[in-house]
This record gives structure tokens, C-alpha cells and sequence, in this order.
């Protein structure tokens, strides 16, 4: 199959009646690591471990790594806020 135009990721089949326009990527997500994210939060990365282990915090692994998203550090955050005075 034949493509117009230079550039693959943005062309449109040859003869092809879409004609959408270019493909726009997504943004990237930026993903916090154990060490950034246990200094994000103010905690050991054994604790982060611990939370991660029990199944308390979400995390996304990628091989032997650990990278957790935004939106789950902020769901875990949340999750968590309670009223109140502070211990």
C-alpha cells in the first residue's frame, strides 16, 4: 500500500477516503520512579515498597521496574486525606 506525503506516521493511505487529517500523539504521561515518588510524598522507599506490596498503592511495571502514574499517587493522596486534627 502506497502512502502520500514524507513523513509515514502522518500520511493517509493512497487512495484511502478517511482523509482525517494527521495523527496527533497523545502527551506523554510523566511516571514517578520508587525514589522520586518516596520524596514526593515525604516517605522510605521501604515504605513505598510496603504499599506497593499490600496492594495500597497502584503501580505500573515495566520488566523489573516500578514507575507509578500521576493519577494514582493522586487517587492514593486522596484516598487517604482525612478531617481532623493532625497526629
Amino acid at each position: 500500500m502506497a502512502y502520500v506525503g514524507q513523513d509515514e506516521a502522518f500520511a493517509t493511505p493512497q487512495g484511502s477516503s478517511v482523509g482525517q487529517g494527521p495523527v496527533i500523539p497523545s502527551p506523554c504521561r510523566p511516571l514517578f520512579d520508587r525514589e522520586s515518588l518516596a520524596n514526593h510524598l515525604r516517605l522510605s522507599t521501604d515504605t513505598i515498597d510496603r504499599l506497593v506490596k499490600a496492594g495500597r498503592l497502584p503501580c505500573v511495571r515495566i520488566g523489573s521496574q516500578v514507575r507509578f502514574t500521576n493519577d494514582d499517587v493522586e487517587a492514593f493522596i486522596a484516598n487517604h486525606r482525612q478531617l481532623g486534627p493532625a497526629a
